[in-house]
């Protein structure tokens, strides 16, 4: 049951990174289009948001999550709300810093409550998705 649950994460995981390299494409592709941009940043904090969350549903399951990691739950919440009031040019490169920050908590503060194969996987996800924010960036400026 448990290879089960790890493969199904790990291919929406992946699948969630084709959103971010579509928008991205479509960016560079017709640079005259507005929504695009605003689409990835919106899609960018959700991402951010949810990755928080996960800390949440830790907090649920193991008895290990301390206060400190329940609170870090519902911040990207907080901090992702001024995001999605930027103009991409400004905050796509903040959710890029947001999920950044999130995958430098999850591998250093929580590495002990986190398992090794969530970490690797947030490893290759936070990068596909800070790549294409970058990029993505670029193209709105």
């Amino acid at each position: 049951m448990i290879a089960l649950t790890h493969h199904w994460i790990h291919r929406l995981g992946y699948a969630g990174l084709i959103p971010f390299v579509t928008l991205t494409l479509i960016i560079w592709t017709w640079p005259a289009l507005h929504w695009p941009g605003e689409v990835l940043l919106a899609y960018g904090a959700l991402i951010f948001c949810f990755v928080g969350a996960i800390h949440f549903g830790f907090g649920i399951a193991d008895e290990r999550m301390t206060p400190g990691g329940i609170i870090w739950s519902i911040m990207p919440v907080a901090m992702a709300t001024p995001m999605l009031l930027a103009p991409p040019a400004l905050g796509l490169p903040l959710v890029a810093a947001g999920l950044v920050l999130a995958w430098t908590l999850d591998q250093t503060l929580f590495e002990t409550i986190l398992p090794p194969w969530y970490r690797n996987l947030r490893d290759k996800l936070t990068a596909g998705a800070v790549l294409a924010l970058m990029i993505g960036w670029l193209g709105v400026m």
